[in-house]
């Protein structure tokens, strides 16, 4: 299951990246989710988790909703993550393409031993990096229905 899951994630990341690379993409978020948020409006990548988890049920079929919430959630993460979820939200962030994030290495060490302190440590330094760039921090919104 979980190499499915990797492979369907994948697939959606592709197809969601392409799409948030046009100029569309924020038009194409308000046709499917009602109210976008101030943070979404500034910076529109992310919505790609939004728009990827709507794409994967609407148009390629996919119900089960762990998988749909683990894509909504993989940028910014929630509460009360699912294992699933927890894990493509640090995939994401220590993915081999990654280079800029703070403490990367040890990040990546940690990844096979302790999922639960992975998760903290990125979020950790997510929320130090949004108060270094006086980025509010993203608030949950039920603004939209898969």
């Amino acid at each position: 299951m979980l190499i499915l899951t990797k492979l369907i994630l994948q697939v959606f990341y592709t197809i969601v990246q392409r799409i948030s690379a046009t100029k569309n993409f924020c038009r194409y978020a308000r046709t499917i989710i009602f109210q976008l948020m101030y943070s979404e409006e500034r910076n529109p990548s992310l919505l790609h988790g939004k728009v990827g988890a709507f794409m994967a049920k609407n148009k390629y079929g996919i119900t089960d909703e762990e998988i749909l919430s683990a894509i909504t959630w993989h940028t910014t993460g929630k509460d009360n993550m699912t294992d699933l979820e927890k894990i493509v939200f640090c995939a994401d962030y220590i993915e081999p393409g990654r280079t800029k994030q703070p403490h990367l290495e040890e990040l990546r060490s940690i990844a096979l031993s302790d999922l639960d302190m992975l998760t903290f440590r990125i979020l950790e330094d997510t929320v130090e990096y949004l108060k270094a760039k006086s980025f509010g921090l993203y608030r949950r919104q039920y603004y939209y229905s898969l």
